[in-house]
């Protein structure tokens, strides 16, 4: 199991830093031992909505696309070039997810379309 190297910020947190307009950045630690950083967008990006309106049925295709919306293709290749086993990508993949839903103040199941979640 790899671990994050920076912990989700609260929900406040995360609204300043929207308004402020500075882009976050996660680091992550590899099962390598490498750490990667990401730089995501400023703001959740909209296009996000398009694959959580799949619900329980986000798939691989799914998935390529919120990374591909998260972090771009060029700047997510050095995830790819780990070249990990499906099993650790998958694990590892979910920990990178996470971290950056965090920054946006989304905590895992939770719904972004209803506050009750």
């Amino acid at each position: 199991m790899t671990t994050a190297a920076k912990k989700h910020p609260d929900n406040g947190a995360a609204a300043r830093r929207e308004v402020s307009g500075e882009p976050p950045t996660i680091d992550w630690k590899a099962p390598n031992g490498q750490t990667l950083r990401f730089k995501l967008p400023p703001k959740a990006p909209f296009r996000l909505l398009k694959f959580f309106a799949k619900g329980e049925n986000i798939g691989p295709v799914e998935m390529v696309g919120i990374a591909d919306a998260l972090f771009g293709t060029d700047q997510f290749e050095q995830f790819w070039d780990l070249e990990l086993d499906m099993e650790k990508g998958a694990e590892a993949f979910g920990e990178v997810l996470e971290l950056a839903f965090g920054e946006y103040g989304f905590k895992p199941g939770e719904s972004a379309a209803s506050p009750t979640s």
